[in-house]
Parts: C-alpha cells; structure tokens; sequence
C-alpha cells in the first residue's frame, strides 16, 4: 500500500488533527459567528466531546488492525499497540465523563451536566466490551461500532439540544 509522504508524517496523530478540527475548530467558529464571541460554554461542552470522539476513532479502528499492521497504516492504534490503545481508550471514556463531572464546578450548569451524564451507560457498556475484548472474549464489531458511534452522537446531539433549549 502506498502512503503519500505528508500522510507518512502526520500517521497516528490525524485522529487528534480531526478532533481538533472537527470537534472544537467548527463549533467554536460557529458560536463566534452567531454569538460574536466565545463563550467558556463551548469549550466545557466541546472537550469531553473530543475525548469520546478520540475513543470512537480507537474503538473503530480495532477491527483493522491486523490489516493496519500487515500493510503498514499508522492509525492512533498502530502508534500505541492494540494493549495501549484500549487502555487510553477506555481512559478516555472515564475521563470524559469526570470531565463532564467535574465541570459543574468551573461554571457548568447542573441542568447542562446531568444531561450529558445521561450517556454515561453508554460509555461505560463500550468500556466493558473493550475490556472483555482484552481479555480475549469473541468481539462483536457490529455491536461495538454501533455503541462508538451513539456514546459520542447521542451526546453531542444533547449538547446541541442544550444550547439550545437551556
């Protein structure tokens, strides 16, 4: 497989490059847009998204990994190894909703919180199939990538349902 030369250089860091983009560039530009500022809202409500979003990149790309590493794609996964990756990803599941937590301290209103903390399930049934896929269990990858895809979707969707309905 061929790999473009400025691929070869950013390989295993474009899912943080995305997140950034995806995740914190487009929603801060919009809220500057419509709001002619940036609130502090967007940021607590964008990085526990960006840490989800992280851990669905991990979680998606679980299944490819042999091929990954026959062929020689650099994912985040192929970087860290099959063993750290799952760690971090189920790191970042955690701390993503300590996040979403502990921000009710630094000015999140409890309203806001207990509404994205209605995912939590979610996190934590995708934090236990990564966990028995570590230990050796049969993977079910429809199942897990269906659960990476509603952990992050379901909770930025109630982040947008947030701003605007609170």
């Amino acid at each position: 497989v061929f790999i473009p030369l400025y691929q070869q250089n950013v390989a295993g860091y474009i899912e943080v490059i995305n997140t950034f983009l995806i995740i914190i560039i487009i929603p801060a530009f919009a809220f500057l847009l419509q709001g002619g500022e940036l609130h502090r809202l967007v940021i607590l409500l964008t990085f526990p998204i960006s840490l989800l979003f992280i851990a669905q990149q991990i979680a998606l790309s679980l299944k490819n990994y042999g091929d990954e590493m026959k062929y020689g794609a650099r994912t985040l996964l192929g970087r860290l190894g099959w063993r750290q990756g799952m760690n971090l990803h189920n790191i970042l599941i955690l701390v993503s909703y300590l996040f979403i937590a502990f921000e009710t301290l630094f000015g999140l209103s409890w309203d806001i919180a207990w509404r994205l903390l209605l995912t939590l399930p979610l996190g934590l049934y995708q934090l236990w199939q990564i966990l028995r896929l570590a230990a050796g269990g049969k993977p079910n990858w429809k199942l897990l990538d269906l659960n990476a895809r509603a952990t992050l979707g379901v909770t930025a969707y109630l982040a947008v349902l947030i701003m605007w309905i609170v």
